[in-house]
């Protein structure tokens, strides 16, 4: 495995250098980081590792009581608890409160370590889907319980309405409740449609070469007559270059994007432009800008949230599932998606993706 991120907390500096060698042999790519277990840990690395091994004789706190710490930082790391003493009651203990194994200190060798650690991720991933899935099943139980009531109600109503006006012939009135009866059912395919994106985010695909400007014209073309209707203007302005990725997905996120800048444009005709730059090996960073009514500053740390949307833009119709759908799609290709936290005028939303493997 390739590019991986480990971090070895041990106040025994040969111990930690002697597992830093085993680990730089057995996963030569990889970035490996060590710390003695004094000072801020989390501060001590810029990414949070796919696996930590934590020494349990830490001084202070011991590692299990340091590992419950660090997770709150790192909740996706596999925790590995190791250990000099060799008892059976640590070893439960540490499982018990969260790491996914547990080693003595005399038993570490470059096989063991590689089995161990392939173990954990495999582990750490398998939690992680179905921490997804309970997401996914209060997301689809919030939209059951919350969003589909009030078109439910409304269609109640309207057939009520729609009686009415059968029963005295009011062809104005019934032709007006049908119009009404259109917009509820379509308000209900809306959040149909928005919360199947968001749940098939997750699901295994298969990465792939694919054009990059390919991608975002595809989802240009799959809302061309929302363009059309708007007179929006959509320019993507950076050179064609090959992402491996889902294609289909990564253009669902490009016209969530595009469609919010749409929606969002206030007065103005919607101007959207995208660039992009390969500012370090293996990364691209896409920057989406327009020149809508924009994000408030305080909203745009939690505008990626599921249903979270930005005070005043409930008079605007949408689910709150868009940009929600851009992260998880953005994560899936092991990348990052934010709103720009300095920008004045419209909104920029940043991607950062890999382009070489996921």
């Amino acid at each position: 495995m390739d590019n991986l991120e480990f971090i070895v907390i041990d106040d025994d500096e040969g111990d930690c250098r002697a597992i830093t060698r085993f680990l730089s042999r057995i996963f030569p790519k990889s970035n490996i980081c060590s710390s003695l277990g004094d000072g801020a840990i989390v501060d001590q690395v810029e990414r949070e590792p796919h696996v930590a091994l934590v020494d349990y004789g830490l001084p202070g706190d011991n590692g299990i009581i340091r590992m419950e710490q660090l997770r709150i930082s790192w909740p996706s790391t596999a925790f590995i608890i190791m250990t000099g003493q060799g008892d059976q009651e640590i070893a439960r203990d540490s499982i018990k409160r969260g790491a996914i194994d547990y080693i003595q200190k005399n038993k570490i060798s470059e096989s063991s370590l590689e089995r161990m650690v392939n173990s954990a991720l495999a582990y750490a991933q398998i939690k992680m889907r179905m921490e997804d899935q309970q997401r996914e099943l209060e997301i689809f139980s919030d939209v059951l319980i919350h969003d589909f009531k009030s078109p439910i109600r409304s269609i109640n109503f309207l057939v009520d309405e729609l009686k009415i006006g059968l029963e005295e012939n009011d062809k104005a009135s019934t032709d007006n409740v049908m119009r009404l009866l259109k917009r509820s059912a379509s308000r209900m395919g809306t959040l149909m449609d928005s919360l199947g994106c968001h749940v098939s985010a997750t699901r295994e695909v298969t990465f792939e070469p694919a054009s990059a400007f390919g991608i975002a014209e595809a989802a240009k073309e799959a809302i061309a007559s929302v363009i059309a209707e708007s007179s929006a203007d959509i320019r993507l302005e950076f050179e064609d270059f090959e992402l491996l990725c889902c294609a289909p997905q990564l253009s669902q996120l490009f016209q969530n994007l595009f469609s919010n800048s749409i929606k969002y444009s206030g007065e103005n005709t919607p101007l959207v432009t995208v660039t992009a730059s390969r500012d370090e090996p293996g990364k691209v960073t896409f920057q989406i800008t327009d020149n809508g009514i924009g994000i408030p500053q305080e909203f745009r740390e939690r505008a990626f949230e599921p249903f979270k949307r930005a005070p005043g833009a409930t008079s605007v119709p949408g689910t709150g599932l868009g940009l929600a759908t851009c992260r998880k799609v953005a994560t899936r290709h092991g990348g990052k998606i934010w709103c720009d936290a300095e920008s004045t005028d419209g909104t920029t939303i940043f991607l950062r993706l890999s382009i070489g493997e996921i």
